[in-house]
Order: C-alpha cells, then structure tokens, then sequence
C-alpha cells in the first residue's frame, strides 16, 4: 500500500506541473489513476476464503487439470461458468457487466456474513475483471483466469457478435452436497447433479411433484442412482439443521435480501455434524444446511416498509424483490437459539458499516457506498434492539425478519412459494415424509385414487394425535 501511495504523489505532482497541457496528457493521467485503482483493489483485505478465489484465477490451469464449461443451471437463468480442477467443480463464474457494482455488492454479502459470524450460510465470492483477449501478451496466457477469458469472450461474441475488452464477473466458491464426493449415500448421493451441487428449485423439480408442475431438472447425470422422490424431498426439509435456517434468516434482514428464492439457495451437508455424529454419515440423510448465492439484490437504500413483491422474472424496479424462502421454512418457526442470539449482540454495527464502505468505495468504478454502508448497520442495530425485548425467550427468527423488514409480514400471505409453505405446515403438524409423498401422488391421480389415498392419509394423522397417549 505504501508503493501505491508513492505512485498517487508522483501522479499528483505530474497533474499540477501539466494542468494547462494537453487533453491527451489529462486522458493519460486518468488511465494511470485507474490503473492504481484497480491495484489497490486487487491488494485489498479479504477473508481466507476469498482470498483462495483469488490464488485460484492465477494459479495455473495445466498445474490444476482445470477446464470451463458453460452450463445453465436453471431454465431462467443466465449462463454461468463452472471452473473444474482435476474434475471436481471449485468455482462458478457469473458475467456482471463492464462496472464492478453487482459483483462488488456479491463480495459484500459474505463480507458481512463473516462479520455477524453467519459465514457458513453465505458462499465465498470475489469480483474479478477479467481481460478478454489482452492475457496472452501479458504473459498470463496459462493461468485459470486466461482459460475463462477465452470461453467468455466465445459466448460473448456468439450472442452480441463483439465484446468488451473487460468485463467483470463474480467468482463464487461452488457448493457441494457432500464435502466428499467420493463417498456420497442415501439422500445425498441422489441430490447433486453432474458436478455435485444442487439448489432447493432444482432438488424439488427433480422429484415427481416438481416435474408435475413443468419443472425441468437440469444438468443430471441420467443416472438412476439420482432418482430423488417426493419423500426425499420431504426429508430434506425435515432435516435442514435449525440454527443454520435462522442464521439463514438473520443474514437475509441484515442485507436486506431481495432475490432469495429457491434458486439462490444451495443444499450442503453440515460438516461439523459429519465429524461428530457417524450415524448421520452411515446413512447420508443429514443434517443439511441451504448456502446464499447469487447476492447481487442486496444493500441499497431502499426503505424496508417500501419493498414491492413480484414474481416477474426479470424485474429491474428498485424495490422490487423476490420473496426470502428461508423464512418460509419450518425451522424459521422455532424459537430462536439463544446462542446465536448472544452472537449476534455482540457484533458492532459501526464495525460492520465500516467493512462495507472501505469494500464498496474501493471498487473500481462503482458508485459511492456509504448510504449503502448504513442500510446493514441500521438494520443490524434494529435486530439488536429486537433481541433485547422481553419475548426473546419466545422469539423465533421468522418474527425477528418481519420486525426488521415490515414488508416482508405484509406480503407473507401473498409470496408464491410454490409447495414450500405447505410443506412446512405439514411438517410442523407431525406429517412423516410417506404421508407428503401420497399427497404429490394424490395430485396426479383420479378421483378415485383420491379417496383411497385420503382414508389412508387420515389414519396416520389420527395415529399421530394419539402418540402422546402411548405407554400411559
């Protein structure tokens, strides 16, 4: 930084003596300037885990057996770039345009994360500007970020007929189903796709229901193996650790999360469950956790009274936003863990405030970030003040969201979920994950089926009313 700062002087003398030169002399000191600015946001602080991002771009493609491939991961969704190293996928590279705001704002997400302790429910993720067609003369011909470049600039001039001499992208930490691919089973082993990661859409429309609905599953292998059923689905639900959900919730109200759908939410195993409990590891049903991608609807200024829900595709309003599927989840209903609540008022808004106006104003062309900076630290603040009151005994994180984010209540009952609140009613009332998987046969069947299947669904309901009275 001290090297940097020489360079900024020697620029500042240079300007003065020149003032009255020439306009090329004033373009000339504007590319310089830019270019110290894009090394001092290359040299910034950043967590280990983004900072492997990093070392991962430079690191030699011929070293890591590395490779890209372009793939869809849902039907209406941008491509993305998998960056595979000796066949394992480590990285998804996401195109965000010729300024650094979108991906400056993903880096943020776990920026903040990892400042309120919530990191293991945020992928890592770096913004990067990536050179298209200029590494080979820089001798950087040989590296990851050269093996992206080329398959950027193919699907770039394919779709425009041209492209940018840069562009950057989001480098985001690719979330497996399993941290050992090798030795996935039971429901884990039929979740991941090709590259053994799945998120909740995509695990939902590969079961019948979600096929019935015209959901289409992509990038499975053909396997039978993968087969996943109603009830897996049931089970995956059920299963999703609950301190991991309301972290999952208090993150969402802290950002100020707006596109936190089901397919911004990756599935993954627990690791410290895995390390503790064999029984989980023998059958390979859980615990599991939902992981936050795709950040680039978060921060802003907008007032959390004044969010507009829609369910367009590609809304580009303001205030638009995507309903938060975690606080539609069962877990989201359960008392908050006083643990995590203790955690939680101990973070220092101020501290927080300050990360993100150092990460936002230091990126290269994005706009100021100290208005955006505040929104987190306010509602941060606010959350704190919820944990203080006299229910937090009985609190639970989905009332907390809808104290922090007054929207959020107030287009509960409105927010298309598809079969998520359902679900969660019926796994709040008891319901076994067989009885979930009569009621998606049901809804493909004739009426006669119909009744058979509801006779049987309410001898079980019966049987579970009367759990409480066995033994007495």
């Amino acid at each position: 930084m001290a090297d940097i700062g020489g360079k900024l002087k020697d620029l500042a003398r240079q300007m003065e003596t020149h003032r009255d030169g020439l306009v090329v002399e004033q373009r000339e000191a504007c590319c310089r300037l830019q270019a110290l600015a894009e090394e001092c946001w290359s040299s910034r602080p950043l967590p280990p885990a983004c900072r492997s991002l990093q070392l991962l771009m430079l690191s030699s493609a011929t070293e890591l057996q590395a490779s890209v491939e372009v793939v869809r991961p849902n039907a209406g969704s941008a491509t993305v770039a998998m960056v595979v190293c000796a066949g394992r996928a480590e990285a998804v590279v996401k195109c965000r345009g010729e300024n650094a705001q979108k991906a400056a704002r993903e880096e943020c997400h776990y920026l903040t994360a990892e400042a309120l302790g919530l990191s293991s429910v945020a992928a890592p993720c770096v913004a990067w500007r990536v050179r298209l067609g200029t590494l080979e003369a820089s001798g950087d011909a040989h590296t990851v970020e050269a093996l992206l470049s080329q398959q950027v600039k193919a699907v770039l001039e394919a779709a425009e007929g041209c492209c940018p001499a840069s562009m950057w992208v989001s480098v985001e930490k690719c979330i497996h189903v399993s941290p050992d691919s090798h030795s996935l089973r039971g429901l884990s082993s039929r979740l991941g796709n090709k590259f053994g990661c799945v998120d909740l859409m995509q695990a939902y429309f590969s079961s019948p229901d979600g096929q019935r609905i015209g959901g289409v599953p992509l990038l499975r292998d053909g396997s039978s193996k993968q087969n996943v059923s109603d009830a897996d689905i049931c089970c995956l639900v059920r299963s999703l650790d609950v301190v991991s959900v309301q972290k999952l919730c208090l993150l969402a109200c802290v950002v100020l999360q707006r596109d936190g759908g089901p397919p911004n939410l990756m599935i993954a195993e627990q690791p410290e469950y895995l390390e503790s409990m064999a029984q989980w590891q023998s059958v390979g049903e859980g615990p599991f956790r939902l992981v936050s991608i795709d950040a680039t609807r978060i921060l802003g200024t907008c007032a959390v009274d004044g969010l507009r829900l829609t369910d367009e595709s590609d809304d580009n309003g303001y205030a638009a936003y995507w309903y938060p599927a975690c606080i539609a989840l069962p877990q989201a209903a359960e008392v908050l863990d006083q643990k995590l609540a203790e955690e939680i008022l101990g973070v220092d808004p101020l501290s927080v405030e300050q990360t993100l106006i150092a990460a936002l104003e230091s990126a290269p062309g994005a706009p100021s970030g100290r208005e955006e900076a505040s929104g987190p630290a306010k509602r941060l603040d606010r959350l704190q003040e919820v944990l203080r009151s006299a229910d937090r005994g009985t609190i639970t994180a989905r009332e907390c969201c809808f104290r922090v984010v007054p929207s959020w209540c107030q287009d509960a009952s409105r927010a298309d979920l598809g079969p998520l609140p359902m679900l969660a009613a019926h796994i709040r009332a008891g319901g076994s994950s067989e009885a979930w998987a009569r009621r998606c046969w049901v809804r493909r069947q004739t009426p006669a089926a119909i009744s058979l299947c509801a006779v049987a669904e309410l001898a079980e309901l019966v049987a579970v009313r009367l759990r409480p009275w066995r033994g007495m």
